[in-house]
């Protein structure tokens, strides 16, 4: 039985540019996925994706992770208890076209045939994003440390998304964050909730700070990294995007 929800809302900018690739060549080799009204847009499923993809939980809390996302094991299965809609551009974002190439592994240089071109959103473009989790009377605690969890990894900026993120492209940071408590067991709570849908103007209800919720998960454990010294073979060409989206 559902106790309580936490909510999160805010604004995602991107930091970097971003390809959200549709599946469609119309424009370039690589489109990017639009609306209806041909501004680029953030699949609920990708951004959950690419946030799971990060939260590398210590194994003891294997089991609440897997029913936290939700699993279709059969023959049983648990919905997950988060809630996401798709992320819609705020503005008018910049696209541009890029090129690419495509390396022979075993030779180190350009495939024959091999440039391409696609599309990407540059920086500066926002989307609006709205999250929410259920929780249970026994799962509040971990549920709500996650969802602190998440804040503070959208709110440091170390989401990517979309393709091509080994190459930089796809960081996007939270802004304007706001997070909820909505308490189910607390009549003022639940008068709260139904009055602030399906508009989602949550005014009257006070915000959370990620503290308030609980002490965000360490994921930096999981890290690998690699001091050395190195020495150039060959050539290099290093490329340098400015994050001004007029350049």
């Amino acid at each position: 039985m559902v106790h309580g929800k936490i909510v999160l809302t805010g604004e995602l900018e991107l930091c970097s540019p971003a390809l959200i690739g549709c599946g469609r060549d119309e424009v370039s080799e690589i489109d990017l996925l639009v609306d209806t009204d041909g501004k680029p847009f953030i699949p609920a499923t990708a951004f959950i994706g690419a946030i799971c993809h990060l939260m590398h939980l210590p194994e003891r809390y294997s089991e609440e992770k897997k029913r936290f996302w939700g699993f279709t094991d059969k023959p049983s299965g648990q919905q997950s208890a988060v809630r996401c809609s798709d992320l819609y551009c705020l503005n008018r974002p910049k696209i541009a076209i890029r090129d690419g190439i495509k390396i022979d592994a075993f030779t180190g240089i350009v495939k024959e045939g091999a440039k391409y071109d696609y599309q990407i959103i540059e920086p500066g473009a926002k989307f609006n994003v709205y999250l929410e989790a259920d929780y249970a009377e026994q799962t509040e605690s971990f549920v709500k440390q996650m969802m602190a969890t998440i804040a503070t990894i959208l709110q440091n900026g170390e989401l990517q998304i979309g393709a091509k993120t080994n190459s930089g492209l796809g960081k996007a940071k939270l802004i304007r964050q706001v997070l909820y408590n909505f308490d189910f067991s607390n009549k003022k709570d639940v008068v709260s909730w139904l009055t602030s849908w399906p508009t989602k103007n949550f005014l009257a209800k006070e915000p959370l700070a990620i503290e308030q919720l609980g002490t965000p998960f360490d994921l930096k454990e999981h890290c690998f990294h690699l001091n050395a010294a190195f020495w150039l073979k060959n050539s290099l060409i290093v490329r340098s995007y400015s994050a001004d989206p007029e350049k």
